[in-house]
């Protein structure tokens, strides 16, 4: 509820007020431009608030930089998925929880279950499971990821990963506060 453009409370019935529900209160300031907000939860016998507040204002969640120099555009869809993070970025700018940006992209590629399938994985050819994945293609997984630290061990496992699989690659996005970084994973399989 945002009253008299200057003011948002978010009104909750869940058990109790937890992490998840705090971060999407600050997604709400940052999309509203605002830096104070209020949590009312009506479940708990006791009426349960929290007072949500940020110093980040709007022109600093603008002020990023890119780096696209390991990013591949393999295909029409990996242009697409680029392009489309870039404008989501240009109208919301950065500090957001990656799973906005991956609803915008179910949106746009016509809901979740076109985007997220399920792929074999396999261990030197003998299938060990399946693993739900966002797909952009049936040849090309994509990762949305806000990691600030260990971005290089967590790159190794993205590319353990990829080497499971029979996808050809991995294009990664990481949104490190001010640094927005494009990379793409190679399977060295094909």
């Amino acid at each position: 509820m945002l009253v008299d453009n200057a003011v948002m409370y978010e009104l909750k019935t869940v058990s109790t007020l937890g992490p998840e529900q705090y971060k999407r209160a600050l997604n709400y300031l940052f999309l509203l431009g605002l830096q104070h907000g209020k949590l009312i939860n009506f479940r708990p016998v006791s009426v349960e608030k929290r007072f949500v507040s940020t110093t980040l204002l709007p022109k600093n969640r603008h002020n990023f930089a890119l780096d696209d120099r390991q990013w591949l555009e393999l295909d029409a869809d990996s242009a697409w998925l680029q392009a489309l993070i870039l404008a989501l970025l240009k109208e919301w700018g950065a500090f957001l929880e990656t799973a906005l940006y991956c609803d915008a992209i179910y949106h746009f590629r016509g809901g979740e279950d076109q985007v997220v399938k399920n792929i074999e994985i396999s261990l030197e050819e003998a299938k060990i499971g399946t693993q739900r994945v966002r797909l952009i293609n049936a040849d090309t997984a994509f990762k949305l990821t806000a990691i600030t630290r260990g971005l290089e061990s967590y790159e190794q496992h993205l590319r353990r990963f990829i080497r499971l699989t029979n996808l050809g690659a991995l294009q990664w996005v990481n949104f490190n506060h001010h640094l927005v970084s494009f990379k793409t994973i190679l399977n060295p399989r094909n």
